[in-house]
């Protein structure tokens, strides 16, 4: 066995032991401030599922109240008032997803808040363990070693403890982003283009990606967008009532400048990420300079990656930088870029030239995202994990890696 091989197996196995231990460390902390609640308020002051009474309060409203989803003094009385929610340190956190999403999750409201919680948090990590499966199940010669992967995957920081435990929606996307890498490899534009507007759930992070894919595939797919898109307007038009809708877009564009605004640069520093968060921390936040950065950022990187070829390397390619530079990106959101890692990880990259890229965004990305918040870990190991497993993923790569898994899977 050569220096090369024995180096990468050594690698894989760090980075698998680490995201075992960061998997139990987040449990471990879950269970012991979960015992210690008080109502649904955790023995560390926050209120349990951490963002998910968002969309228990969208789901609530949506029922009950759908003429105030969107009104932003409604919800915050909602969870101001809510029982067993008193003395959380979790502050006021906006429903702003679109209707049809509201929709989808309005049976939560039929649930009390923790048993909505735990079939949301598991719903999340169903989708999120299917996605990196799908995935993984298209890198066909690596589908033997998909549970070695899936535990990576699941230890990855972004989902498990910010995604997972922090009661967010990021899984929804990963599993999205992985079931259009699935059925672009099968050229079934149809369902890869309506599986493409059901990133819409969030706009502002996919937005550009959308774009890309119009661009980059096929124009089959652009027209099937298109009449896909038609659809989806016409579904919500006849669904919903037009000042309903018109409050969605009003609610969401004050959220993106004068919320996030009030909120100023502490949310950019701990809470934001990748070149919306880097432009705002030293600029006024959500200024007409900033946003046309970003603007002319994503459209050079529009016109300059579309015209890679039609394979896995550049999806991922043009997944990570429209991530890294999307309008609203928060830290859970990274869980998306867990297929960039898991790539580089297992392959020899042929596309250098875009893949330094990749491997640059990556590290600056998780960097940022752990130098923003490690006052904010409450255990000190977390930033060493989180740093640790982030280097190795990006940087553990060479020509024999499928050598090197193939010994370690004989062993």
């Amino acid at each position: 066995m050569t220096h090369l091989k024995l180096i990468n197996q050594s690698l894989l196995i760090i980075i698998f032991i680490l995201s075992l231990a960061n998997i139990y460390f987040v449990a471990r902390e879950f269970k012991i401030n979960y015992e210690g609640r008080n109502g649904i308020v955790l023995k560390n002051g926050m209120t349990l599922g951490g963002d998910f009474m968002a969309f228990y309060t969208g789901a609530n409203l949506y029922n009950t109240e759908r003429h105030n989803l969107y009104n932003y003094f409604r919800q915050k009385e909602f969870q101001e008032n809510f029982p067993g929610n008193t003395g959380s340190t979790t502050g006021f956190l906006q429903f702003v997803y679109p209707p049809l999403f509201a929709t989808v999750i309005s049976p939560l409201a039929k649930l009390s808040f923790e048993n909505a919680y735990f079939v949301w948090a598991g719903i999340m990590l169903l989708l999120y363990s299917a996605g990196i499966f799908l995935f993984l199940y298209n890198l066909k010669e690596y589908s033997s070693f998909k549970y070695f992967l899936i535990i990576l995957g699941l230890g990855f920081p972004p989902f498990i403890l910010w995604g997972l435990a922090g009661g967010q929606s990021s899984a929804i996307g990963v599993f999205f982003i992985s079931a259009i890498f699935h059925f672009f490899n099968k050229r079934n534009l149809i369902v890869m283009a309506a599986l493409s507007l059901l990133l819409l759930y969030k706009p502002p992070l996919f937005m550009f990606f959308i774009l890309f894919l119009s661009l980059w595939s096929e124009r089959k797919y652009t027209y099937y967008i298109l009449l896909f898109g038609l659809t989806l307007i016409l579904i919500n038009l006849l669904h919903f009532e037009k000042a309903f809708i018109i409050s969605y877009f009003e609610a969401s564009l004050l959220y993106l400048s004068e919320h996030i605004s009030n909120q100023g640069a502490d949310f950019y520093f701990k809470k934001g990420a990748g070149l919306s968060s880097i432009i705002n921390s030293f600029m006024p936040i959500n200024s007409i300079f900033a946003k046309l950065i970003l603007f002319l950022v994503n459209t050079y990187s529009l016109f300059v990656i579309r015209q890679l070829k039609h394979n896995i390397p550049s999806y991922l390619i043009a997944l990570t930088i429209f991530t890294f530079t999307s309008y609203h990106l928060v830290i859970y959101d990274s869980s998306i870029l867990i297929f960039s890692i898991l790539y580089l990880l297992i392959f020899k990259i042929k596309e250098e030239r875009y893949f330094i890229v990749v491997r640059i965004l990556l590290l600056l990305f998780y960097l940022q995202i752990a130098w923003n918040n490690l006052p904010n870990y409450g255990l000190s190991f977390f930033p060493a994990l989180h740093l640790v497993w982030v280097i190795f993923a990006i940087f553990s790569f060479s020509q024999e890696k499928f050598q090197s898994l193939t010994t370690l899977k004989s062993q």
